[in-house]
């Protein structure tokens, strides 16, 4: 049991930094932070507090939505993914939120056949992307060999989690050698694609942070990358490209935020300098793709990931600050939730990659809900 214990914990030691500086890649990585699990089954808020505290209980009925929305949002992605209809980081994020949900709900009943069930569910979707993407079997379509090459290294990650779970430490050693070797590979094909212009400033960023990761690079690998993508953005939204406009660089500057703060030391005035500029650029970020999305030219899954970074963010705040966040920034963040639940609602045809997409919606605002501050009991 004690090499079980020690096997989990440097996973995910090994993992936990990306989780906060990556929300997009949190799928890749698989631990997000949008709730914190107790002991006996009581589900708690992330925010760090004294043993006495009255910390948020979830009923079993509250539970019970939480799973059958999680199930439903899985269902619907891989749906969606099979035909083609959603891009594979947008599938490994919408999978990812909803397994990683469930196995922190198993792992605060200390149901371990349950967490096992999930590490295995996630290894077998992650097969079953990766074979798809490989029987595809077309080099010359634009990102297919690094789409694979991410599909196996995600792969790689939840098997390396799932031998970890298990004990089997000769298979977690192998999976971690692979995982360096297919991030390596993944960021060099990134990179001959954007050569041809095959691969997105957001894909090399991603790609980038999983290969500096693999190696455990420093936080200065991150910022020099993302200091050369602002100035290519800003060079590119001068010239009227596409793929510098205002959205993207809004992303890359809240990158940087994210990276800037993880530098600071907790409780110094840099930290809550660089607080601040992390919330007012998580909120630019949001306007931003919203104006874009009520083009048609963003969907509806780009607005709810930058609020789902947002309450990525918070979370990190509350779990490395004494006070409490503002609150206008958590009133900020439910007015946001609750444009994103109109957009939701008014959606009249929910074929295709919507349905996913409102499902993903619905399990983020059925979190918040059950999660919220103020909550003792939730009935």
């Amino acid at each position: 049991m004690a090499t079980n214990i020690s096997l989990k914990q440097n996973s995910e030691e090994r993992l936990s930094r990306r989780v906060f500086l990556m929300t997009g890649c949190t799928a890749l990585t698989g631990f997000g932070s949008l709730v914190t699990f107790g002991p006996a089954g009581v589900a708690q808020d992330s925010a760090s507090k004294p043993a006495t505290a009255q910390r948020p209980v979830i009923s079993q009925q509250s539970l019970n939505g939480l799973r059958n929305a999680s199930q439903r949002l899985i269902t619907q992605s891989r749906d969606s993914f099979d035909r083609g209809l959603v891009p594979l980081v947008d599938h490994l994020d919408q999978f990812s939120l909803a397994a990683n949900l469930n196995l922190r709900v198993a792992s605060s009943q200390k149901n371990r056949e349950t967490q096992l069930e999930w590490h295995r569910l996630q290894v077998r979707n992650l097969e079953g992307v990766t074979t798809q993407l490989e029987r595809f079997q077309q080099p010359a379509s634009a990102g297919w060999e690094a789409d694979v090459l991410l599909a196996r290294l995600s792969l790689a990650q939840a098997q390396s989690r799932l031998a970890a779970f298990e004990g089997r430490t000769n298979t977690v050693t192998s999976a971690q050698r692979a995982i360096i070797d297919l991030a390596r590979q993944h960021w060099d094909k990134r990179l001959d694609d954007a050569g041809v212009g095959h691969a997105t400033p957001m894909q090399l960023w991603r790609a980038a942070g999983l290969a500096f990761a693999s190696e455990n690079r420093t936080l200065d690998a991150d910022r020099n990358f993302l200091v050369q993508a602002i100035q290519a953005t800003d060079r590119w939204n001068l010239a009227g490209i596409g793929i510098g406009r205002d959205d993207v660089r809004d992303a890359f500057r809240f990158e940087l935020t994210r990276v800037d703060l993880l530098a600071a030391k907790p409780g110094t005035e840099s930290f809550n300098t660089q607080a601040q500029r992390a919330e007012a650029s998580a909120k630019k970020l949001f306007d931003s793709i919203s104006q874009f999305q009520s083009q048609g030219t963003a969907s509806v899954y780009d607005l709810a990931a930058a609020w789902r970074q947002r309450q990525e963010l918070h979370s990190f705040l509350k779990e490395n600050q004494p006070e409490p966040l503002p609150a206008e920034w958590q009133q900020r963040r439910s007015n946001d939730l609750r444009q994103l639940g109109r957009l939701a609602t008014q959606t009249t045809d929910r074929r295709g990659r919507t349905a996913a997409d409102i499902s993903y919606v619905e399990l983020l605002s059925l979190t918040e809900l059950t999660m919220a501050d103020n909550t003792s009991v939730v009935k």
